[in-house]
């Protein structure tokens, strides 16, 4: 399998590396894996995103769960790179306390 990657694929900001590789998967030129650590939630998914998600997962051969965790880093990042510096900084604030109970910091 020929693995997509373009020249600056490493210097990418890490939301557009996950685009990158969801639209490689879907033609089966990339393969994606999640080390990370992990929470589980319920989540439910409407009409006009699941289909297309189950599609992406069904063509690149990875879990559902994995292809719904590249299209959150894709969205955060484009949010994220499109709030300004205060809004970045409250987002980080509410979003540590979460982290740190997900790895056990206390």
């Amino acid at each position: 399998m020929d693995i997509f990657e373009p020249e600056n694929y490493h210097n990418l900001p890490p939301h557009q590396r996950s685009l990158v590789n969801l639209i490689s998967s879907v033609t089966g030129n990339c393969s994606m894996d999640v080390m990370a650590a992990e929470k589980s939630c319920t989540i439910r998914f409407s009409y006009e995103t699941y289909p297309q998600m189950k599609a992406i997962a069904d063509l690149s051969g990875n879990s559902l769960n994995t292809v719904a965790n590249e299209l959150v880093k894709v969205a955060l990042g484009t949010m994220i790179s499109n709030m300004s510096e205060e809004e970045i900084k409250t987002l980080s604030k509410a979003a540590e306390p979460i982290k740190n109970e997900m790895l056990e910091i206390k």
